[in-house]
């Protein structure tokens, strides 16, 4: 939901925010024990805004503000950032409630060298910004207050959204360190973690007989964790795949943002065909070896051993994970999958319920269960289950077909044919449905 920078009840949801932070600051310190309050950092630099509210004005004013941001777009386009300054500023003033101005006023104020300014600039775009997915400045400002108010030297204020810096130190930390509005890389994950350790540490006790452990480099934390070049890989696919939907895909960057990251999975990629996958199954083999309860290192080499279709030790390893971690949707549903592919069908069967028990809506797992179920003859549950699919989403092509070969394997003849059909109109461009037909006709001898 859109809402506007101005809009009155956002003092609510702000003065919520207030009482329960000082609640949860006051039952930390007052346990005894030391609180440490961060503020938010976001992207600011590689983030324009989603929603912006609308241009309003006469339409000589309208016209003026248009005229403005394409010589300013063309301005920047050529490098000529002072110029592009001048217009974004004009713009600005003639719209200052408008915050994707803000934001391109920003980006040539950083482009020009200035950075104080051009930060202050994207802050406004930020707070400006009608989709509220980032902490905005008032949030900042009442965290410190918290912070302050408490009185307390077991509360410590760990000031993210001012200390954590990126690559470049003429800009705020941007694409360097995020991956989108708020996510943290694994870089930025980092920084932000050695602001949190710092912090920690300084009011630890001095022990002068031994000195301090050094911080752990961020190569040795992706060693400790079974970071290797394929997860790389799946990570940038993911975000890559996130970012192509609303409300990223709305965004005036989305073309260079585009070009980042298929960059960025081309390094990733050609990392992992120079590892090969036996040699990141190899490292992560060789970490979990050192901590074997690590249900995290068991899962890194799961989706390994999945990816290599090694479904015996895949299913000795998503076995570890949910005992480690019985709540992990995913890896049942994965286990699922590596006991449906070593024979267990009953096993696979009891999997992916344990899935949809926990997450009704988790529609692969839905879908897996239904295809275990047809093919153990349960056709009735396999229907019930396919049925629910399609009342989440009625044009889910998997569960249509599904459904449909599943109703043929039932002997109704009558309703596959149509579901079918239905499947072949609502996904013109997939050759399934027509292959699914296909394969019925021709098995009627038709």
């Amino acid at each position: 939901n859109h809402i506007a920078a101005d809009d009155p009840r956002l003092g609510a949801v702000r003065e919520a925010y207030r009482r329960n932070l000082a609640d949860l600051v006051g039952f930390g310190a007052g346990s005894g024990a030391r609180v440490l309050l961060g503020t938010m950092a976001v992207n600011l630099p590689d983030c324009p805004p989603v929603g912006s509210v609308p241009l309003e004005g006469p339409p000589a004013a309208l016209a003026e503000w248009k005229a403005l941001a394409e010589r300013a777009r063309a301005q920047d386009a050529a490098g000529d950032w002072s110029g592009a300054v001048e217009g974004w500023s004009r713009a600005v003033a003639l719209a200052p409630r408008h915050a994707e101005s803000r934001f391109q006023l920003g980006l040539a104020r950083l482009n020009a060298g200035d950075r104080s300014r051009g930060t202050a600039a994207h802050e406004a775009a930020r707070d400006l910004d009608s989709l509220r997915s980032r902490a905005d400045s008032h949030l900042v400002a009442i965290t410190r207050e918290v912070a302050a108010a408490a009185g307390s030297p077991r509360v410590v204020l760990v000031d993210a959204s001012k200390a954590l810096q990126g690559e470049d130190p003429q800009r705020p930390p941007g694409a360097d360190l995020f991956f989108e509005h708020v996510h943290l890389r694994p870089e930025g994950n980092h920084r932000l973690a050695r602001l949190f350790a710092d912090a920690l540490l300084s009011g630890l006790p001095d022990v002068p007989a031994a000195p301090g452990p050094a911080a752990a480099t961020e190569a040795a934390c992706r060693t400790r964790l079974g970071w290797t070049p394929h997860a790389e890989v799946r990570l940038w696919t993911q975000i890559r795949a996130l970012c192509q939907k609303p409300p990223f895909s709305s965004q005036s960057h989305q073309e260079a943002r585009n070009r980042f990251l298929d960059d960025r999975l081309a390094e990733a990629g050609g990392a992992a065909r120079k590892a090969g996958l036996p040699g990141s199954l190899q490292r992560v083999e060789s970490a979990l070896a050192r901590h074997p309860d690590d249900w995290q290192l068991a899962e890194q080499s799961a989706r390994l051993l999945r990816q290599a279709r090694q479904w015996t030790n895949a299913v000795a390893a998503w076995k570890r994970v949910v005992a480690g971690a019985p709540d992990h949707v995913v890896a049942w549903h994965f286990l699922g999958e590596a006991l449906a592919q070593v024979g267990d069908r009953p096993g696979a069967i009891d999997a992916q319920s344990r899935a949809l028990a926990l997450r009704p809506d988790f529609v692969e797992a839905a879908l897996a269960l239904g295809l275990l179920q047809g093919e153990s003859g349960r056709f009735a549950e396999a229907i019930a289950v396919f049925d629910r699919s399609l009342a989440r989403d009625p044009s889910n092509l998997e569960a249509l077909i599904n459904k449909a070969v599943t109703l043929e394997a039932m002997g109704r003849r009558d309703e596959s044919v149509p579901l079918l059909a239905r499947a072949m109109t609502e996904h013109p461009r997939s050759p399934m449905p027509c292959i699914r037909l296909g394969e019925l006709h021709s098995s009627r001898k038709e």
